[in-house]
This record gives C-alpha cells, sequence and structure tokens, in this order.
C-alpha cells in the first residue's frame, strides 16, 4: 500500500521496479493507491487485525505506534547503508528502535520557503534571511512593501503545516524528550509562540484559515509565502 503518486514519471519508475522485482522471484505484487490522509489509519488497522498489505509506504513515526507488529529489517537496511555510504542521522531516528530497523527509510522530504526573489529585494533584503529574527525583519518589510508573507495551517501531513515544526525547534523546543516523555510545556515552547505572534502580525491577513493548496494560488497571485 502506497500514496497514490504525485509524479508521473515517479509512478512509472516504481511500477517498472515492481515488475522488474516480479520477473526476477516470480512474485507477485499487488500495489493499493490511497490518498495521503488514508495511509495512516488504513495502515494502523492492518498492523492490528494482522491482515491486509504486507508493505506500507507510510509516514514518519508511524512504524512507531505498532513497533512489535513489524519485521525486523536490519539486515536489509544495513545493505542499503553500506551500499550507498551510510544514512542520514534523521531518516535513521525514523527507522530505527532500540538498536534495529523496525522500518526502511525511503526519502527526506525538502520542504523549503517559497518566495519571490523581486519582492525580496524590494523590501531592502539581498539575500534570504538564515535566522528567526532576519525572517522576521524581511516579514515586516514585506508587508510594509504590500507583499505581506504568509504560513497556511493545512492539515496534510507532508505540507501547509511542517513550518511549526521548524518554529518550535528553532526555539530550542521538542514535543518529547530523549526518554519519550511529553516536553513541549517549556520556556522554549512559549518563545515559539511569542515569536509566532509577531510573525503572525505581518502576515497577510486570513492565513489562519489557510489550507495547503492557499500556497500556491498566494504563489500565482503574484505573493510572497
Amino acid at each position: 500500500m502506497r500514496w497514490v503518486p504525485f509524479v508521473t514519471a515517479e509512478e512509472e519508475a516504481w511500477n517498472a521496479n515492481t515488475k522488474a522485482f516480479t520477473e526476477l522471484t516470480g512474485v507477485e505484487v499487488k500495489i493499493d493507491q490511497e490518498s495521503w490522509e488514508d495511509i495512516r489509519p488504513k495502515a494502523a488497522v492492518a498492523a492490528n487485525v494482522g491482515t491486509g498489505p504486507d508493505m506500507v509506504m507510510g509516514w514518519f513515526d508511524d512504524p512507531f505506534q505498532y513497533p512489535d507488529k513489524l519485521v525486523d529489517v536490519t539486515d536489509l537496511c544495513t545493505m542499503l547503508g553500506e551500499k550507498n555510504g551510510g544514512w542520514y542521522d534523521g531518516l535513521r531516528m525514523y527507522g530505527e528502535q532500540d538498536g534495529k530497523f523496525i522500518s526502511t527509510p525511503l526519502c527526506a522530504i525538502g520542504n523549503a520557503v517559497c518566495y519571490r526573489d523581486s519582492h525580496m529585494k524590494a523590501a531592502g533584503f539581498e539575500e534570504f534571511p538564515t535566522d528567526t529574527e532576519g525572517f522576521l525583519a524581511l516579514c515586516t518589510a514585506l508587508k510594509e512593501k504590500g507583499t505581506p508573507a504568509g504560513f497556511p495551517f493545512g492539515k496534510a501531513v507532508g505540507d501547509g503545516n511542517n513550518f511549526v515544526h521548524w518554529l518550535l525547534w528553532s526555539h530550542g523546543g521538542k514535543t518529547v524528550d530523549e526518554q519519550g516523555n511529553p516536553a513541549i510545556n517549556s520556556p522554549e515552547t512559549v518563545a515559539a509562540i511569542e515569536y509566532a505572534k509577531k510573525l503572525y502580525a505581518v502576515f497577510i491577513p486570513g492565513t489562519e484559515s489557510w489550507l495547503d493548496i492557499n500556497n500556491n494560488r498566494a504563489f500565482l497571485a503574484g505573493m510572497s509565502r
């Protein structure tokens, strides 16, 4: 079970690799394509009931919701790591538990801020800021120039709300500590919220009701994001 492809070339490559696997091993593979939001609940049901897909293209910390239902894939991941130069620490953390791989990391989402270079320079910045103080200054200047920025609070697991993770982490906050205990109630979280209030004050009005598609609409309308 995997999510519905967004890029035709990716789907073609996936199907070609699947066909090659069947030709090499004689094992027939059935591919079920589901929407992003349906993957997580259906995978959880399959894990707990014990029937359904043998493999799932899942999300982030999903494997840790039912680690006892998963097959140890340390041998596979070790081979892949040795063959391709090792694992990035972030991906390893999403794949390993207690020194064993319980899932096989597939990719990392390269989220990035999308902005118009001409708007940034018109606001008095030659380069995009690399710290939170500079980013707030840029957003303030963009509003003064009539091209305000904005982030959405979309619900998709890979899109709109990811800026909230950055906002928390950039202020030293975390949702859980190294022992897995809740750690959201902290001075760092408060600092992140205070910063978010300052950002929101210079965002384009209405961002609290934005969904994931509003990013595209804002960009196509000529506004910064």
